[in-house]
């Protein structure tokens, strides 16, 4: 057996692979109760097709001819991957697509595809995203018993925000990765999907003021102004000059209460003030995708002294929150907290 291991690369760590895939193969390696698995296990950690990864998963599979929770026990540490119960109860959870508790061939694919890069963060994250769902589900649960429960609706809210904080690092975590079976259907959605996020990207950097460009760093920002650019561009009702596109970028990222007067006056009406009708236009030309009753639920938030409409200082006290700034955990708590009022009206 060891002269059968001998015949794979000698170094493991050398510069064709990314450094966490060399720093995974490097564990594997290492360990001598590992090297009669070493082949099989090196073919699926460093696979860029399906078929590649057939005898790994008929190694580790049972009888059964999927891998169930106990064996996934004993694929972790063969893989050379270092987790704590959690961390396996919750890829577990993540790789078996359909709930049956069995993890079969296409999911033990989709498993390894996004074990190998950044795969300590990856882990991490999954972690976190599966008990962001467990916890959405509890909070559900508990406001159907009692909709009018304001602890209900409040933990539900923070069961949103934890998920959309969630989700979002995931998608910035495998944006690079191939985590499913590639179709040609799959791979055209892939390349629209691409062109779109290049196109709002191009389209916030040929559009903005360069100065106001030095604020956004983050690709997740740039799609995001790229996106209000082209919803104020088409917008039927209205039709915005790059000045007025310019003043409402400037608002998501201001450093001063002065710098959102224009984006304010803009969205007024004639009264100086944005009433319930002109805010559930106003924010998904922020960018924001919410429904009308999450968005009439975020006005009543915005809304402080009751008055039915948003007076300047109560535009710019939610504008803080919604900021393309810092983590994003204040933005992430306000949607939150509209969806799960939302939420708990239509269970009255």
């Amino acid at each position: 057996m060891l002269s059968k291991v001998r015949q794979w690369p000698k170094s493991p760590t050398n510069s064709m692979y990314p450094p966490s895939r060399r720093k995974t193969i490097k564990r594997v390696l290492c360990d001598k109760q590992r090297l009669t698995t070493y082949p099989t296990t090196f073919s699926a950690l460093v696979a860029n097709r399906d078929e590649d990864m057939r005898a790994a998963f008929d190694l580790f599979a049972g009888a059964d001819g999927a891998i169930d929770t106990e064996e996934m026990k004993t694929v972790v540490p063969l893989i050379g991957e270092e987790m704590d119960e959690e961390q396996v109860r919750c890829l577990f959870k993540m790789a078996d697509k359909d709930a049956s508790g069995l993890i079969d061939f296409p999911e033990f694919c989709m498993m390894m595809y996004a074990l190998t890069p950044k795969s300590k963060s990856l882990l991490d994250s999954t972690a976190a995203l599966v008990q962001a769902q467990e916890a959405l589900e509890k909070g559900l649960a508990a406001v159907d018993a009692d909709p009018n429960s304001e602890s209900a609706v409040n933990e539900l809210g923070a069961a949103y925000a934890m998920l959309i904080a969630s989700e979002l690092n995931m998608a910035l975590l495998t944006e690079d990765q191939n985590p499913e079976p590639m179709t040609p259907k799959k791979v055209m959605e892939a390349s629209m999907k691409a062109a779109a996020k290049v196109g709002q990207s191009f389209e916030a950097l040929k559009t903005l003021d360069p100065l106001l460009q030095a604020r956004i760093f983050r690709p997740q920002d740039h799609t995001r102004a790229g996106r209000v650019i082209q919803r104020m561009n088409e917008y039927a009702k209205k039709s915005f000059t790059q000045e007025d596109i310019n003043n409402v970028i400037m608002s998501m990222v201001a450093d001063s209460d002065a710098e959102m007067d224009a984006a304010f006056a803009l969205w007024a009406g004639e009264d100086g003030k944005i009433d319930t009708a002109e805010f559930i236009e106003v924010v998904p030309l922020l960018g924001e995708d919410l429904t009308e009753e999450e968005i009439t639920v975020m006005f009543k938030h915005a809304d402080k002294d009751g008055g039915g409409h948003i007076d300047v200082d109560e535009f710019k006290a939610l504008m803080y929150q919604m900021q393309m700034k810092g983590d994003g955990s204040e933005r992430h708590k306000i949607v939150g907290a509209a969806r799960a009022q939302a939420y708990a009206d239509t269970k009255k």
